[in-house]
Order: structure tokens, then sequence, then C-alpha cells
């Protein structure tokens, strides 16, 4: 009989009883990851408790808890088992200690205030709002639309003063991130600063002059895990889960210009303070600090490397590698050049052509004549004229060099 109340009454001097069944009450509380003490669960549920505690026409029919969810998204369990609660018509009431437990998305809680609420005939109570949903007026729900913008626009104006913060940090140079990139630990006595690590930074300068010598990636992967090298996050994070090395991990390093020297920051961010998904930064939109601490790499072996990665340059059996490797193609099957040699010559044919591999274009073309050709329209192009060819010419210059079916030579310059 806990489910139901006496009243009684006085008709023609005679006494009725009456039965009535209490009130069933959905007890919704919630507290996001970063809320203080004044929110807890224990705190939301001893008010409501203490609410309904002389309210002899209510009973709590469950409690709908949702531990560390953010107000800013509906996505969340006990609200959703709480709303389908509703829609079977087991709850008559929903108490909460104010409506930002509800949600602090206008729209959303909107919804649920003035359709899904009213369809099942489901009142709301905020204690700490003063909205009484069994008592008040319908000019009290627009209260209760006030109420939600607030709660939409707190999340929104602190979510702008943490952003705004963090990106000052991050102009300034200060190293804002739980971790520091591999190779370097945070520094003790500077807050936000990061210094060399100097066990990590022995590994990052191997993979770095190992990549220089032609190894690839995978083989200075199987180098690492057979040394039993620790990996980043084991390094980091000091432990030793026995994990391995693989191919990204080299990549991540090998295209990172914190070794440099360099500070790149906000390379992705949220998309709002409600969507916390990230979306990646443009390249004119990162915080870059220059020289900001120590190199571990420098800015011209980093550009080298960049340029061995991006054209696959094969290294030979002396650790050097051609100067134009990685840059010649042959315009008829798009196949890279090989190099070959004579007893007077080196000269560059199509691999394909060279492999009988169906390719027609039996031309070839002279290392020397293809640097003057190379020089010479560099200088045409630009005011600092120069004699002789480097690899830094070529990588700053020119995106690729054809060998066209009739011998001649095509050089694609790249846009300035």
């Amino acid at each position: 009989m806990d489910d139901y109340m006496y009243q009684y009454h006085f008709n023609l001097n005679v006494l009725e009883v009456v039965l009535i069944l209490k009130l069933r009450v959905a007890a919704y509380i919630r507290i996001s990851k970063k809320e203080k003490e004044v929110n807890s669960i224990s705190n939301q549920k001893d008010l409501i408790d203490y609410y309904i505690k002389d309210k002899e026409d209510m009973k709590i029919y469950n409690y709908y808890v949702d531990n560390g969810y953010s107000g800013t998204s509906f996505d969340r369990p006990e609200l959703k088992r709480m709303l389908k609660d509703i829609s079977n018509k087991k709850v008559d009431i929903v108490i909460v200690k104010d409506l930002s437990r509800l949600g602090r998305n206008y729209i959303e809680v909107g919804e649920l205030l003035d359709s899904i609420l009213p369809l099942y005939d489901v009142k709301l109570i905020s204690i700490n709002d003063n909205i009484d949903g069994l008592n008040d007026e319908e000019d009290s729900y627009l209260l209760k639309g006030l109420l939600n913008i607030y709660n939409e626009s707190y999340p929104r104006d602190i979510s702008n003063k943490v952003k705004t913060a963090l990106t000052t940090k991050k102009i300034n140079g200060e190293f804002v991130t739980s971790y520091a990139p591999y190779g370097y630990k945070k520094s003790r006595y500077e807050k936000n600063k990061i210094i060399i690590d100097t066990e990590a930074a022995k590994i990052v300068k191997m993979i770095f002059d190992n990549t220089e010598k032609g190894l690839s990636k995978k083989e200075i992967v199987d180098i690492l895990n057979n040394k039993k090298i620790k990996t980043p996050m084991e390094h980091i994070k000091n432990t030793n889960e026995g994990k391995k090395w693989n191919l990204s991990m080299i990549t991540g390093i090998l295209n990172n210009k914190v070794y440099t020297g360099d500070l790149i920051q906000q390379k992705r961010k949220r998309i709002s303070f409600k969507n916390h998904k990230f979306v990646k930064i443009k390249e004119d939109e990162l915080i870059i600090t220059k020289n900001n601490h120590i190199e571990i790499i420098s800015k011209e072996q980093f550009e080298r490397v960049q340029d061995i990665i991006k054209h696959s340059v094969k290294v030979n059996s002396n650790n050097e590698y051609d100067i134009f490797s990685g840059y010649l193609k042959c315009t008829e099957c798009d196949s890279n050049l090989t190099i070959r040699k004579s007893k007077e010559y080196t000269y560059y044919a199509c691999s394909s052509h060279v492999r009988k591999r169906g390719c027609n274009n039996k031309h070839t073309v002279r290392k020397d004549i293809l640097e003057e050709k190379v020089i010479t329209e560099i200088n045409n192009r630009q005011v600092k004229k120069i004699d002789k060819l480097n690899r830094k010419y070529i990588f700053d210059l020119i995106n690729m060099i054809y060998l066209n079916q009739d011998g001649s030579i095509k050089i694609e310059f790249k846009r300035k």
C-alpha cells in the first residue's frame, strides 16, 4: 500500500476513505567531470529526498544518475533510461536540483520541457529554480526558457574563456599539452617549458640519422624492437608493458618539427563547446613559436629527411643518394628514371623500359647535361644566379623532371 495515500472526507456526517495513487517521481541527477562538490551526486540526492519527505502524495519511482557527463550533450545513458520510462508512462513527475542538471543545450532542453513532458502529462519540479509544474501557471515556462538560455550561455562563456587563456599561453611559447613530445620532458623549474630528455633524444636522433642513411621505416622499427627500446608512450608514462614500435610511430617522429626547436601548437580543435569532436587545423591557423627550445635535429637535417620521405629516395651502398633521386619520371609510363653508368658518363633511363615492362621510351639523358639544363632554367626564373646545383635548389624549386618520348626534358617548377 506504499503506492497509495489515504484521503478522508465527511459527506453528510459519513466518513469516506479514498485511496489515491501516489505520484511517481523520477529523480534526475547529473554531474560533469569538472563540477565541484556543491553539485555532487549525494548533495543532489539529499536535496531531492528532503524536498519530497513531507509530500505524502509523492513517491520516488527511481533515481537516474549520470555521473561524469556534460550538460551540453543529451547523449547520456540515464537520461535516456528516464525518457524511456516516461514514454512507457511509469513516471508522473521529474524532479531536479536545477534546470542545468537536465542540460545546458537550449534547444534540446526546450524540446524536453515544451514537447516531451507535456505529451505524457509529466510535470517538472526544479527545486532551486522554484519551478513547480504541479502548481505553477503556464507563464512559468517563460522563466524556464530564460533559464535554459542562461544554462547554455554559461558553458559557452566558460569554454571561450578557457580557450582564450590557452591560446594566449600558446602564443607566448608555453607548452600546455599534458605530455611532452617523445625526446623532451617538462621542466621541473620552468612551468610550461620543455627540455631535452637525453635518453629518448638519442633514439630520435638515431631514427633521423638512419633514415638519411637509407634505412626504411620497417628496418628502423625492427632495430628498435630487437633492442627492446620502450615505445614513446611507455617511456613517457614510465611503464614496461612490452609494447612494440610500429611504422606510424616512426612516421610521427620524422614528421614532427618540434625536434628542430620550433613549437607548433593548436594542430586540432573542438568543433564547439557542445560538440567535443576534434577537427584538423588549417596550416595558416597553427600557432608556431620559432626557436622555442633546444633542438634535437637541425632544420637542415629535418628538411633533407622530408625530401627523402616525399620522393622515396634510394640510397646507395656508400650512404649517398643521387642529386636527382625521386625527381625524375618518364612521361610515357610515369615510371621513375633509373641511374645508369657507362665508362664515360652517368645517365638516366626509364626503369620500365630498362626492365622491359612495356614502355617504349628508349631515350636517355646524361647527368651532366641535365644538371646544366636545370641550372639554366633556374637562373632564367630568379634574380640570384647559381653556377652549381645542389639538392636544396631542387627541393625548394622543382616538383618533377620528365623525360619525354622524343628525348627532350620537361621541368615542372613549384608555384611561387
